[in-house]
């Protein structure tokens, strides 16, 4: 009974460490100054700690990129492998989104301040018909415009343009180097 009231009584001299409030020195094993650093640890911890905390969770937030396809990609792939590309978040669907509307610019052909060149849009082959079809929408939406379903000639270093005189505008296809450092810049900011 003795040996159980003396490690009672061994016990209550301990501090609590992980307590904020200042303990009353009962224990001469623990001096003023290893409280100060006991509690300088545990300070230290707490901020490690939150911040630790704080990278998950911007980490989780930041790396929800959108793996979901623009409508635009079905008129190209199949619904299987869009579905495919989704499950496995696989980084080709943003790159496709990006591209579908980042790959290329319009030019007013009327507000130009000279005359532009290029090739006809006409020549450019469908990529997805089986037989060899060319080009042959009438109008402009920058919505419905779909660059992946035509095999558009896009260099790797020169801006290559295609005029489209029913619709009354230049298709500017910039260089691959540019859209690639732009994917890069967009994905960093997702």
């Amino acid at each position: 009974m003795k040996n159980q009231s003396q490690k009672h009584y061994l016990f209550r001299k301990i501090p609590n460490i992980f307590s904020l409030k200042q303990p009353n020195f009962v224990c001469d094993c623990l001096s003023r100054t290893n409280y100060l650093y006991l509690q300088k640890i545990i300070a230290m911890r707490k901020k490690l700690l939150m911040g630790l905390l704080t990278l998950f969770i911007c980490t989780a937030v930041c790396a929800q990129k959108n793996y979901k396809a623009d409508k635009r990609l079905y008129d190209v792939f199949s619904s299987e492998y869009i579905a495919q590309l989704e499950a496995s978040k696989s980084e080709l669907i943003p790159y496709y989104n990006y591209y579908l509307d980042n790959s290329y610019y319009v030019v007013t052909l009327k507000s130009a301040a000279k005359q532009l060149t290029g090739l006809d849009i006409h020549i450019v082959t469908s990529a997805v018909s089986q037989t060899t079809q060319n080009f042959n929408e009438k109008t402009y939406s920058r919505e419905t415009f779909n660059v992946l379903k035509y095999n558009f000639d896009v260099s790797s270093k020169n801006f290559i343009t295609y005029i489209w005189n029913e619709a009354g505008i230049a298709v500017v296809f910039k260089p691959l180097l540019y859209i690639s450092a732009g994917y890069k810049k967009f994905s960093k900011q997702q």
